[in-house]
């Protein structure tokens, strides 16, 4: 192994040490995600800013380079040039990442927003403890057919912990989700 790493140009590695490092990167990032250990930033502005920082936050970024680096890798292998394989690489990660967010974003939401009627009754499991009595926000992780999402919720009735299963009673500015738990024991099961 150590051989054939000698055996590389120095630029092919620089470019299989950056997809490499990205995408292990990537992997934690996505594992923070889905166990539901990521910290908010807080609330945010809207309209202009705001746009701008979905755009280009740690994921996106992280998700650029990746694509940009396994692409420079892959065409370097082929054999194009350091400054064609950049170019296309440049050209590919930015259709797949940004593009592509955008894309997914405005095929299964209406201006940005998911659509409210699509959550209506709709289950999910808690990942951010949500306070009782509308007191808060928590998150929850909800499954569409189109693609999961992670959204902030409220409850009118009592705390609900991670790992509990909600239903989604009502949707507040299309952005919010009010959501109730879901009975665990129905009427008349025996309890174990």
């Amino acid at each position: 192994m150590i051989e054939w790493w000698k055996t590389l140009a120095s630029t092919s590695q620089v470019f299989l040490s950056m997809a490499i490092v990205s995408s292990l990167l990537l992997v934690m990032l996505v594992a923070i995600h889905l166990l539901g250990l990521e910290q908010d930033a807080g609330p945010t502005s809207k309209g202009h800013t705001d746009w701008k920082k979905q755009l280009f936050d740690a994921r996106m970024i992280l998700v650029f380079f990746t694509l940009l680096s396994w692409t420079m890798v892959t065409t370097d292998f082929v054999g194009f040039s350091t400054s064609n394989s950049f170019a296309i690489a440049a050209i590919v990660a930015f259709l797949l990442s940004f593009l592509g967010r955008y894309l997914i974003k405005t095929w299964f939401t209406s201006g940005g927003k998911i659509v409210s009627q699509d959550l209506m009754q709709q289950t999910g499991e808690v990942l951010k403890s949500i306070p009782p009595h509308r007191n808060g926000f928590g998150k929850v992780h909800i499954s569409l057919p189109q693609a999961p999402f992670q959204l902030e919720a409220i409850t009118a009735g009592q705390e609900l912990r991670p790992g509990m299963h909600v239903r989604v009673v009502d949707v507040i500015d299309n952005r919010v989700l009010l959501v109730e738990p879901i009975e665990e024991n129905y009427p008349g099961q025996i309890p174990d």
